[in-house]
């Protein structure tokens, strides 16, 4: 066997400390980890966690800074590997986009709370074409987006930039009609259509389409149906699985609860295999 990483992320009050005790007590006496990661901005460290942990062994809180996440995860993972070889780690995060590659995740989750409009998750026309352009005529730009690495020492700053200036206009329309037809180009087209924040939701294992801060009612509702059809057309076009369910993690009785960490438990162990 060998140690199972599971990556919870989603924006605040989503449920995700609440996900992360249900899947900690779904797995009764197998023992888990868990490691809440924040990033330090501007010096200050943002520790959060609404809720105490005594299901897990060993809860810990880390702050890192975002160029250096791998780093800080990898020493922590590897005290815990050192004491147990087939170790499941929870490491909970918020949706800042330097965690979405930070690791090489075995499961990963994200909770969303309900929205007030679907523009808060998914941009407009205007703004899809205006970041895939931009994205084609410089690398930087295209490493922040799609990585989340900033541009700073040891991240997007080492890439080679190619500015506007540098390509003719025809040129760049053929271009990019050419790697928006690739399936490369069609995982990132499917991705532009959510704001950077949530672009994690593409890699998830499951959605949890979390009530536990309000019900997914009125344009919430409307949200919900418009990532249930991206969902469906990534699957279609790429084969890419995120399943979406709808519960409430602060009740952890509840069937459709139950039902989503019971999926989650099948991702992490189907990513344990993959990964021996």
């Amino acid at each position: 066997m060998s140690v199972a990483i599971l990556h919870i992320s989603g924006p605040q009050n989503a449920g995700k400390t609440a996900t992360a005790i249900g899947f900690a007590e779904f797995r009764g006496k197998r023992p888990t980890y868990y490691l809440r990661l924040d990033t330090e901005r501007e010096g200050v460290p943002a520790l959060r966690l609404s809720q105490p942990l005594p299901v897990v062994v060993e809860p810990r809180r880390l702050v890192t800074r975002p160029g250096v996440v791998f780093e800080t995860l990898a020493a922590a993972v590897g005290e815990i590997a050192q004491q147990d070889a087939d170790a499941t780690v929870i490491v909970e995060t918020d949706n800042e986009p330097c965690f979405r590659h930070a690791y090489p995740w075995h499961a990963r989750v994200f909770c969303l709370p309900p929205v007030s409009e679907p523009r808060v998750v998914f941009r407009t026309r205007d703004q899809i074409a205006k970041a895939v352009k931009e994205l084609m005529e410089d690398t930087r730009s295209f490493a922040a987006e799609m990585f989340g690495l900033e541009h700073g020492p040891g991240d997007s700053s080492m890439l080679p930039a190619v500015e506007s200036k540098q390509i003719l206009e025809a040129d760049t329309t053929e271009l990019l009609e050419e790697f928006l037809a690739s399936e490369v180009g069609s995982d990132i087209t499917f991705r532009m259509r959510l704001h950077t924040d949530y672009y994690a939701i593409m890699d998830s294992d499951v959605l949890v389409l979390s009530e536990s801060s309000g019900a997914w009612n009125g344009p919430a509702a409307e949200t919900a149906g418009m990532l249930r059809q991206l969902l469906e057309m990534s699957r279609a076009r790429l084969g890419r699985n995120v399943i979406p369910v709808r519960c409430n993690p602060n009740n952890a009785q509840s069937e459709p609860f139950r039902a989503c960490i019971a999926l989650i438990d099948k991702a992490v162990e189907a990513g344990r295999q993959d990964a021996l």
